[in-house]
């Protein structure tokens, strides 16, 4: 993958997998591979 390769994120399938209700605050963190 290039280093300006754009990557989206489905928050809601986020919330899912986590069992987080939508009212419920996150914070997404990414880090950098490599």
């Amino acid at each position: 993958m290039h280093a300006n390769a754009l990557i989206t994120f489905d928050l809601d399938e986020i919330r899912k997998a986590g069992l987080l209700p939508a009212d419920q605050a996150f914070l997404f963190k990414v880090d950098r591979p490599g």
